[in-house]
Protein backbone atom coordinates (compact mmCIF):
# COMPACT_ATOMS: atom_id res chain seq x y z
CA UNK A 1 0.00 0.00 0.00
CA UNK A 2 1.24 3.39 -1.04
CA UNK A 3 0.85 5.73 2.08
CA UNK A 4 1.57 9.63 2.46
CA UNK A 5 1.94 11.64 5.76
CA UNK A 6 -0.16 14.42 6.14
CA UNK A 7 3.27 16.83 6.42
CA UNK A 8 3.81 15.52 2.93
CA UNK A 9 0.30 15.66 1.25
CA UNK A 10 0.04 19.52 3.24
CA UNK A 11 2.81 20.47 0.22
CA UNK A 12 0.24 19.21 -2.62
CA UNK A 13 -1.86 22.43 -4.15
CA UNK A 14 -5.34 21.38 -3.92
CA UNK A 15 -7.43 24.00 -5.92
CA UNK A 16 -8.21 21.61 -9.26
CA UNK A 17 -10.22 19.03 -7.66
CA UNK A 18 -12.63 18.30 -4.57
CA UNK A 19 -13.86 15.36 -3.66
CA UNK A 20 -15.93 13.62 -1.06
CA UNK A 21 -15.98 9.86 0.83
CA UNK A 22 -19.52 9.01 1.09
CA UNK A 23 -21.08 7.13 3.11
CA UNK A 24 -18.87 8.58 6.41
CA UNK A 25 -17.44 5.64 7.94
CA UNK A 26 -17.24 5.43 12.02
CA UNK A 27 -14.86 7.21 13.49
CA UNK A 28 -11.93 6.37 15.20
CA UNK A 29 -10.65 7.94 18.38
CA UNK A 30 -7.76 8.95 16.32
CA UNK A 31 -8.96 9.78 13.03
CA UNK A 32 -11.76 12.11 11.15
CA UNK A 33 -13.67 11.27 7.82
CA UNK A 34 -14.05 12.52 4.40
CA UNK A 35 -11.15 15.42 3.37
CA UNK A 36 -8.28 15.68 5.65
CA UNK A 37 -6.22 18.73 4.28
CA UNK A 38 -5.38 20.07 0.97
CA UNK A 39 -5.46 17.97 -1.34
CA UNK A 40 -6.40 14.24 0.65
CA UNK A 41 -9.22 12.36 1.61
CA UNK A 42 -9.50 9.85 3.87
CA UNK A 43 -11.04 6.38 4.12
CA UNK A 44 -11.72 4.50 6.79
CA UNK A 45 -9.74 0.76 6.99
CA UNK A 46 -11.59 -2.06 7.95
CA UNK A 47 -9.66 -2.60 10.84
CA UNK A 48 -11.33 0.78 11.67
CA UNK A 49 -14.83 -0.21 11.28
CA UNK A 50 -14.96 1.35 7.63
CA UNK A 51 -17.19 -0.42 4.96
CA UNK A 52 -15.58 1.72 1.59
CA UNK A 53 -16.73 4.87 0.19
CA UNK A 54 -17.37 7.00 -3.10
CA UNK A 55 -14.63 9.09 -3.66
CA UNK A 56 -15.58 11.17 -6.62
CA UNK A 57 -13.52 13.65 -8.40
CA UNK A 58 -15.45 15.25 -11.14
CA UNK A 59 -12.60 17.42 -12.21
CA UNK A 60 -11.04 14.74 -13.45
CA UNK A 61 -13.48 13.09 -14.58
CA UNK A 62 -13.31 9.86 -12.32
CA UNK A 63 -15.75 7.87 -9.46
CA UNK A 64 -14.38 5.18 -7.73
CA UNK A 65 -15.50 2.90 -4.69
CA UNK A 66 -12.59 2.53 -2.41
CA UNK A 67 -12.53 0.28 -0.12
CA UNK A 68 -9.56 0.30 2.54
CA UNK A 69 -8.91 -3.42 2.76
CA UNK A 70 -5.91 -3.75 5.50
CA UNK A 71 -6.93 -5.46 8.86
CA UNK A 72 -4.69 -3.56 10.52
CA UNK A 73 -2.32 0.07 10.52
CA UNK A 74 -3.75 3.45 9.50
CA UNK A 75 -6.92 4.37 7.25
CA UNK A 76 -5.97 4.80 3.59
CA UNK A 77 -5.33 9.24 2.55
CA UNK A 78 -5.78 9.17 -0.44
CA UNK A 79 -4.16 12.18 -2.98
CA UNK A 80 -6.37 14.06 -4.96
CA UNK A 81 -4.24 17.29 -4.97
CA UNK A 82 -3.39 16.83 -9.08
CA UNK A 83 -4.33 14.29 -11.83
CA UNK A 84 -1.20 12.56 -12.18
CA UNK A 85 -1.34 11.53 -8.40
CA UNK A 86 -4.81 10.67 -8.83
CA UNK A 87 -4.18 8.34 -11.71
CA UNK A 88 -0.87 7.12 -9.90
CA UNK A 89 -2.88 6.25 -6.80
CA UNK A 90 -5.36 4.35 -8.69
CA UNK A 91 -2.78 2.78 -10.73
CA UNK A 92 -1.58 1.21 -7.46
CA UNK A 93 -3.86 1.59 -4.60
CA UNK A 94 -1.93 -0.48 -2.39
CA UNK A 95 -2.25 -3.66 -0.64
CA UNK A 96 -6.02 -5.10 0.00
CA UNK A 97 -7.60 -1.58 -1.41
CA UNK A 98 -9.92 -1.91 -4.20
CA UNK A 99 -11.07 1.09 -6.19
CA UNK A 100 -14.04 -0.25 -8.44
CA UNK A 101 -15.63 2.05 -10.49
CA UNK A 102 -18.35 3.95 -9.66
CA UNK A 103 -21.22 6.67 -11.39
CA UNK A 104 -22.68 9.57 -9.99
CA UNK A 105 -25.88 10.88 -9.67
CA UNK A 106 -26.92 11.98 -12.94
CA UNK A 107 -30.10 13.85 -14.68
CA UNK A 108 -32.35 12.07 -17.97
CA UNK A 109 -35.61 13.55 -19.54
CA UNK A 110 -38.31 11.18 -19.26
CA UNK A 111 -42.07 11.69 -19.86
CA UNK A 112 -41.55 11.91 -23.85
CA UNK A 113 -44.09 12.22 -25.77
CA UNK A 114 -46.83 12.95 -22.65
CA UNK A 115 -49.34 15.84 -23.31
CA UNK A 116 -47.89 17.66 -20.63
CA UNK A 117 -44.14 18.10 -22.22
CA UNK A 118 -41.26 16.33 -20.79
CA UNK A 119 -39.66 16.30 -17.20
CA UNK A 120 -36.11 15.42 -15.70
CA UNK A 121 -35.66 13.18 -13.73
CA UNK A 122 -32.37 11.86 -11.47
CA UNK A 123 -30.86 8.67 -12.23
CA UNK A 124 -30.34 6.83 -8.82
CA UNK A 125 -28.52 3.89 -8.56
CA UNK A 126 -29.19 3.01 -4.79
CA UNK A 127 -25.67 3.89 -3.17
CA UNK A 128 -25.57 6.97 -0.53
CA UNK A 129 -26.92 9.87 -2.16
CA UNK A 130 -27.94 7.68 -5.47
CA UNK A 131 -24.60 6.37 -6.41
CA UNK A 132 -23.90 2.71 -8.23
CA UNK A 133 -20.62 0.97 -8.73
CA UNK A 134 -19.96 -0.73 -12.14
CA UNK A 135 -22.58 -3.41 -13.06
CA UNK A 136 -25.18 -2.06 -10.66
CA UNK A 137 -28.69 -0.93 -11.37
CA UNK A 138 -29.86 2.41 -11.10
CA UNK A 139 -33.48 3.98 -12.40
CA UNK A 140 -35.18 7.37 -12.52
CA UNK A 141 -38.74 8.41 -12.42
CA UNK A 142 -40.66 10.74 -13.18
CA UNK A 143 -44.54 12.20 -12.56
CA UNK A 144 -46.30 12.72 -16.33
CA UNK A 145 -49.04 14.63 -16.72
CA UNK A 146 -51.49 12.84 -19.97
CA UNK A 147 -53.90 15.32 -22.33
CA UNK A 148 -56.62 14.97 -19.86
CA UNK A 149 -55.05 16.11 -17.13
CA UNK A 150 -54.57 13.02 -15.32
CA UNK A 151 -51.04 12.38 -13.84
CA UNK A 152 -49.08 8.65 -14.10
CA UNK A 153 -45.37 7.64 -13.50
CA UNK A 154 -43.18 7.07 -15.81
CA UNK A 155 -39.80 4.69 -14.56
CA UNK A 156 -36.70 4.06 -16.82
CA UNK A 157 -33.84 1.81 -15.76
CA UNK A 158 -29.83 1.68 -15.98
CA UNK A 159 -26.93 0.10 -15.81
CA UNK A 160 -23.57 1.60 -14.11
CA UNK A 161 -20.91 0.84 -17.35
CA UNK A 162 -17.30 2.86 -17.82
CA UNK A 163 -16.32 5.37 -20.84
CA UNK A 164 -13.06 3.68 -21.18
CA UNK A 165 -10.55 1.24 -19.42
CA UNK A 166 -7.57 1.95 -17.32
CA UNK A 167 -7.35 4.36 -14.79
CA UNK A 168 -8.94 6.83 -17.19
CA UNK A 169 -12.39 5.11 -16.96
CA UNK A 170 -15.27 6.91 -15.58
CA UNK A 171 -18.60 5.46 -14.89
CA UNK A 172 -21.59 5.84 -17.11
CA UNK A 173 -25.67 4.89 -16.79
CA UNK A 174 -26.90 3.16 -19.72
CA UNK A 175 -30.29 2.98 -20.09
CA UNK A 176 -32.22 -0.77 -20.32
CA UNK A 177 -34.97 -1.61 -22.68
CA UNK A 178 -38.04 0.80 -22.84
CA UNK A 179 -39.38 3.13 -20.03
CA UNK A 180 -42.61 1.52 -17.75
CA UNK A 181 -45.38 3.20 -17.14
CA UNK A 182 -47.47 3.11 -14.16
CA UNK A 183 -50.52 3.75 -16.14
CA UNK A 184 -54.08 3.99 -14.14
CA UNK A 185 -56.98 2.85 -15.86
CA UNK A 186 -60.08 3.94 -16.99
CA UNK A 187 -58.79 7.80 -17.04
CA UNK A 188 -60.82 8.51 -19.83
CA UNK A 189 -63.71 7.83 -21.96
CA UNK A 190 -64.47 9.17 -25.46
CA UNK A 191 -68.13 8.19 -27.12
CA UNK A 192 -68.91 8.42 -31.20
CA UNK A 193 -71.49 7.18 -33.38
CA UNK A 194 -74.47 5.24 -32.62
CA UNK A 195 -74.50 1.50 -33.78
CA UNK A 196 -78.07 1.89 -35.30
CA UNK A 197 -80.09 4.41 -37.14
CA UNK A 198 -83.01 3.39 -35.12
CA UNK A 199 -84.91 0.72 -33.25
CA UNK A 200 -81.83 0.95 -30.16
CA UNK A 201 -78.50 0.62 -30.19
CA UNK A 202 -75.07 1.50 -28.40
CA UNK A 203 -72.48 4.89 -28.28
CA UNK A 204 -69.24 3.42 -29.46
CA UNK A 205 -67.34 3.92 -26.98
CA UNK A 206 -63.25 4.00 -26.45
CA UNK A 207 -61.49 3.70 -22.85
CA UNK A 208 -57.61 5.03 -22.14
CA UNK A 209 -55.57 4.67 -19.58
CA UNK A 210 -53.88 7.41 -17.43
CA UNK A 211 -50.97 6.99 -20.08
CA UNK A 212 -53.22 7.70 -23.39
CA UNK A 213 -53.34 3.54 -24.17
CA UNK A 214 -56.45 2.37 -25.62
CA UNK A 215 -57.62 -0.27 -23.31
CA UNK A 216 -61.13 -0.89 -24.63
CA UNK A 217 -63.34 -0.22 -27.36
CA UNK A 218 -66.27 -1.16 -29.37
CA UNK A 219 -70.52 0.09 -28.81
CA UNK A 220 -70.29 0.04 -24.70
CA UNK A 221 -71.73 3.04 -24.59
CA UNK A 222 -75.09 4.54 -23.30
CA UNK A 223 -78.16 3.53 -25.12
CA UNK A 224 -79.24 6.09 -28.43
CA UNK A 225 -81.51 5.83 -31.54
CA UNK A 226 -84.53 4.12 -29.06
CA UNK A 227 -87.21 5.52 -31.40
CA UNK A 228 -88.92 3.35 -33.93
CA UNK A 229 -87.79 2.90 -37.18
CA UNK A 230 -89.64 3.93 -39.97
CA UNK A 231 -89.91 3.38 -43.69
CA UNK A 232 -88.63 6.33 -45.93
CA UNK A 233 -91.04 7.88 -48.45
CA UNK A 234 -88.98 9.95 -51.05
CA UNK A 235 -90.97 12.51 -53.32
CA UNK A 236 -89.11 14.68 -55.73
CA UNK A 237 -90.19 17.73 -56.92
CA UNK A 238 -89.32 19.64 -60.14
CA UNK A 239 -87.86 22.87 -59.27
CA UNK A 240 -87.03 24.19 -62.58
CA UNK A 241 -83.61 24.87 -64.44
CA UNK A 242 -80.68 25.86 -62.05
CA UNK A 243 -79.28 28.27 -64.73
CA UNK A 244 -78.06 31.67 -63.98
CA UNK A 245 -79.61 34.46 -66.34
CA UNK A 246 -78.17 33.98 -69.63
CA UNK A 247 -76.33 31.04 -68.78
CA UNK A 248 -76.61 26.81 -68.76
CA UNK A 249 -77.38 24.16 -66.00
CA UNK A 250 -79.61 21.54 -65.26
CA UNK A 251 -83.06 20.66 -64.29
CA UNK A 252 -83.22 20.56 -60.28
CA UNK A 253 -85.15 18.78 -58.47
CA UNK A 254 -85.56 18.19 -54.63
CA UNK A 255 -85.64 15.17 -52.69
CA UNK A 256 -88.47 14.91 -49.34
CA UNK A 257 -88.88 12.04 -47.22
CA UNK A 258 -92.57 12.25 -47.04
CA UNK A 259 -92.53 10.32 -43.93
CA UNK A 260 -89.77 12.58 -41.95
CA UNK A 261 -87.22 9.54 -41.10
CA UNK A 262 -85.06 10.41 -38.53
CA UNK A 263 -82.06 11.33 -40.70
CA UNK A 264 -83.43 11.61 -43.96
CA UNK A 265 -82.60 15.38 -44.66
CA UNK A 266 -83.69 16.71 -48.29
CA UNK A 267 -81.47 17.01 -50.96
CA UNK A 268 -80.91 17.65 -54.45
CA UNK A 269 -80.43 16.23 -57.63
CA UNK A 270 -80.18 16.97 -61.27
CA UNK A 271 -81.37 15.59 -64.27
CA UNK A 272 -81.15 16.75 -68.40
CA UNK A 273 -79.27 20.31 -69.18
CA UNK A 274 -81.86 23.00 -69.72
CA UNK A 275 -80.85 27.34 -70.22
CA UNK A 276 -81.89 30.11 -68.92
CA UNK A 277 -82.41 32.84 -72.28
CA UNK A 278 -83.54 35.87 -70.00
CA UNK A 279 -80.85 38.03 -70.18
CA UNK A 280 -78.09 38.51 -67.86
CA UNK A 281 -77.59 42.27 -68.15
CA UNK A 282 -79.68 45.15 -69.34
CA UNK A 283 -79.95 48.88 -70.06
CA UNK A 284 -82.16 51.75 -69.24
CA UNK A 285 -81.98 55.38 -70.66
CA UNK A 286 -85.35 57.23 -71.92
CA UNK A 287 -84.86 60.08 -74.02
CA UNK A 288 -85.52 63.68 -72.63
CA UNK A 289 -83.62 61.61 -68.71
CA UNK A 290 -80.88 61.80 -66.71
CA UNK A 291 -79.76 59.08 -64.35
CA UNK A 292 -81.19 55.81 -66.30
CA UNK A 293 -80.10 52.77 -63.78
CA UNK A 294 -80.92 48.93 -64.80
CA UNK A 295 -80.25 46.02 -62.54
CA UNK A 296 -81.22 42.10 -63.31
CA UNK A 297 -82.80 40.10 -60.13
CA UNK A 298 -82.18 36.50 -59.12
CA UNK A 299 -82.95 33.62 -61.87
CA UNK A 300 -84.73 32.16 -62.67
CA UNK A 301 -87.28 35.29 -63.86
CA UNK A 302 -84.34 37.56 -63.51
CA UNK A 303 -87.02 40.51 -63.50
CA UNK A 304 -85.37 44.04 -64.64
CA UNK A 305 -85.80 46.77 -62.47
CA UNK A 306 -85.28 50.75 -64.14
CA UNK A 307 -85.37 53.70 -62.93
CA UNK A 308 -84.42 57.33 -64.23
CA UNK A 309 -85.13 61.32 -63.82
CA UNK A 310 -87.12 62.84 -66.63
CA UNK A 311 -84.97 66.11 -67.39
CA UNK A 312 -87.51 69.90 -66.54
CA UNK A 313 -90.45 70.22 -68.27
CA UNK A 314 -90.62 66.27 -68.99
CA UNK A 315 -92.84 63.69 -67.01
CA UNK A 316 -92.46 59.90 -66.87
CA UNK A 317 -95.19 58.24 -68.50
CA UNK A 318 -95.58 54.56 -68.00
CA UNK A 319 -93.94 51.98 -65.55
CA UNK A 320 -90.93 49.62 -65.63
CA UNK A 321 -88.37 49.66 -67.97
CA UNK A 322 -91.08 50.55 -70.83
CA UNK A 323 -91.57 54.13 -69.23
CA UNK A 324 -90.55 57.49 -71.19
CA UNK A 325 -90.42 60.73 -70.34
CA UNK A 326 -93.44 63.23 -72.21
CA UNK A 327 -93.34 66.50 -72.68
CA UNK A 328 -95.56 68.04 -69.77
CA UNK A 329 -99.12 69.39 -70.91
CA UNK A 330 -102.41 70.78 -69.42
CA UNK A 331 -104.87 68.12 -69.19
CA UNK A 332 -107.51 68.62 -69.89
CA UNK A 333 -105.90 70.58 -73.34
CA UNK A 334 -109.27 72.08 -74.78
CA UNK A 335 -112.75 72.51 -73.64
CA UNK A 336 -115.88 72.95 -75.58
CA UNK A 337 -117.43 76.67 -75.67
CA UNK A 338 -113.81 77.44 -74.25
CA UNK A 339 -110.51 77.99 -74.40
CA UNK A 340 -107.20 76.48 -72.19
CA UNK A 341 -104.32 78.67 -71.27
CA UNK A 342 -100.37 78.24 -71.49
CA UNK A 343 -99.15 74.88 -69.11
CA UNK A 344 -98.59 75.43 -66.24
CA UNK A 345 -101.04 77.71 -65.51
CA UNK A 346 -103.95 76.16 -67.67
CA UNK A 347 -106.54 77.99 -66.93
CA UNK A 348 -109.82 77.30 -68.41
CA UNK A 349 -112.39 80.78 -70.01
CA UNK A 350 -115.16 80.20 -71.14
CA UNK A 351 -117.11 81.63 -74.16
CA UNK A 352 -119.99 84.45 -73.78
CA UNK A 353 -123.09 82.98 -72.28
CA UNK A 354 -121.40 80.09 -70.73
CA UNK A 355 -119.68 79.60 -67.15
CA UNK A 356 -116.87 77.32 -65.81
CA UNK A 357 -118.84 74.28 -63.90
CA UNK A 358 -115.40 72.22 -62.68
CA UNK A 359 -113.26 71.94 -65.85
CA UNK A 360 -116.42 72.23 -68.83
CA UNK A 361 -117.93 75.03 -70.05
CA UNK A 362 -122.21 75.14 -69.35
CA UNK A 363 -125.28 77.30 -71.52
CA UNK A 364 -126.60 79.47 -68.60
CA UNK A 365 -130.23 78.38 -67.67
CA UNK A 366 -132.68 79.59 -64.90
CA UNK A 367 -136.53 79.35 -63.72
CA UNK A 368 -138.97 81.59 -62.60
CA UNK A 369 -142.53 81.39 -60.80
CA UNK A 370 -144.63 81.95 -63.79
CA UNK A 371 -144.22 77.95 -63.64
CA UNK A 372 -145.95 75.76 -66.44
CA UNK A 373 -146.95 79.10 -68.50
CA UNK A 374 -143.47 80.05 -69.64
CA UNK A 375 -139.85 79.98 -68.72
CA UNK A 376 -136.82 82.37 -69.17
CA UNK A 377 -133.90 82.32 -70.87
CA UNK A 378 -130.99 84.27 -69.54
CA UNK A 379 -128.00 84.70 -71.75
CA UNK A 380 -125.14 85.49 -70.16
CA UNK A 381 -124.29 87.01 -66.37
CA UNK A 382 -125.13 90.67 -67.44
CA UNK A 383 -127.58 92.39 -65.09
CA UNK A 384 -130.01 93.26 -67.38
CA UNK A 385 -133.90 93.16 -67.34
CA UNK A 386 -135.74 91.49 -69.32
CA UNK A 387 -139.70 90.90 -69.79
CA UNK A 388 -141.75 87.85 -70.30
CA UNK A 389 -145.33 87.96 -71.31
CA UNK A 390 -146.59 84.46 -71.36
CA UNK A 391 -150.58 83.03 -71.81
CA UNK A 392 -152.06 83.76 -68.25
CA UNK A 393 -154.22 81.59 -66.43
CA UNK A 394 -158.41 81.17 -67.97
CA UNK A 395 -159.89 84.67 -68.25
CA UNK A 396 -156.92 85.63 -70.78
CA UNK A 397 -154.95 87.38 -68.28
CA UNK A 398 -151.80 88.69 -69.02
CA UNK A 399 -148.55 87.60 -66.49
CA UNK A 400 -145.73 90.55 -66.90
CA UNK A 401 -142.91 89.82 -64.14
CA UNK A 402 -138.92 91.46 -64.68
CA UNK A 403 -135.86 89.15 -63.86
CA UNK A 404 -132.31 89.69 -64.44
CA UNK A 405 -129.86 87.15 -64.44
CA UNK A 406 -128.04 85.74 -61.11
CA UNK A 407 -124.41 85.29 -61.70
CA UNK A 408 -122.59 82.15 -61.90
CA UNK A 409 -125.27 80.10 -60.06
CA UNK A 410 -127.33 79.95 -63.22
CA UNK A 411 -130.50 81.04 -61.73
CA UNK A 412 -132.88 84.37 -62.61
CA UNK A 413 -133.34 86.66 -59.69
CA UNK A 414 -137.26 88.52 -59.66
CA UNK A 415 -136.12 91.88 -59.09
CA UNK A 416 -140.10 93.39 -59.96
CA UNK A 417 -142.71 92.10 -57.99
CA UNK A 418 -145.27 89.53 -60.11
CA UNK A 419 -148.35 91.34 -61.48
CA UNK A 420 -151.62 91.01 -60.17
CA UNK A 421 -152.68 89.67 -63.23
CA UNK A 422 -151.24 86.87 -62.75
CA UNK A 423 -153.52 85.37 -60.28
CA UNK A 424 -151.18 82.81 -58.67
Amino acid sequence: MNHFTLAALFAFIATSATAQVLPSPPHSSSSTDGVNGAGLVHVVSTAHGGTGGFVDVPAYKSCRFVVDGLKAGNDEMIPIDSLSNWQTWLADPGQGDTATICCRPAVDTLCVGAAGGTVTATINGGGVNGYGIVTSTGSATATCTDQWGKTYQDTRSYTCGQTVSGIAADGVWNKIGGDTDSCSPNAHVTTGGCSVTCGGGRLYQTVYDSCGNVTSQGYNGAACNTQSCCTANWQQTDEGCDAACGGSGNIQYLNHDANDCPGDADYYSYGAACSNSNPATCSYSPANSTGGTCSVGAAPNCTETCAATCDSGYSMSGSGCSGTCVADTCNPSTVLNGTVGAYPGCTITCNSGYTLSGSSCLAASCTNSCGTYGACNCPGTSSHEYTQTTGGPPGNYQCVEYWTCAGLANQCQQTVAEDSACGD
